[in-house]
């Protein structure tokens, strides 16, 4: 197999990951959640491309080792960028609403949609609206983006 062959398939490899775990991964799996099969394809990715550069086939022509060696690069690239979001910037995001509330403690000034698409808020829904003097269970679940 050609150098630039090699390149290509690694680069292809280590840019499919980062695509397939927004569209797949993230969703099903969870962000931040077992990435380490991820991470082990990004590397084969990495590992494919470098054979390609480090280690071309006798005779390789030198514009097939440029070609390997810009794919080495993307792929490691691609790995840096799949690292900055799922090490760094997934766990910056900002605090949940949902963590002012307590069992048992007052609801916080929270406006929700309700399944009509209207916007109404709970506090004042509790006071004196259709869920006064009734209990209310809320879930909260990250969505996706």
């Amino acid at each position: 197999m050609k150098a630039t062959a090699r390149g290509l398939i690694g680069v292809a490899i280590a840019a499919a990951v980062p695509l397939l775990y927004f569209r797949w991964w993230a969703k099903e799996v969870g962000i931040g959640e077992s990435t380490w099969p991820c991470w082990a394809t990004i590397a084969a990715g990495i590992a494919i491309a470098g054979w390609g550069a480090l280690r071309p086939p006798v005779g390789t022509r030198r514009g097939d080792r440029v070609v390997a060696a810009i794919c080495l690069a993307l792929s490691v690239g691609f790995g840096g960028l799949f690292g900055w979001y799922t090490l760094g910037i997934s766990y910056e995001l900002p605090a949940p609403a949902w963590s002012e509330l307590r069992l048992g403690r007052r609801l916080p000034g929270v406006k929700v949609r309700t399944p009509d698409d209207r916007e109404t808020s709970l506090l004042a829904e509790s006071r004196t609206g259709s869920l006064k003097g009734r209990k209310l269970l809320l879930t909260f679940f990250r969505g996706h983006w």
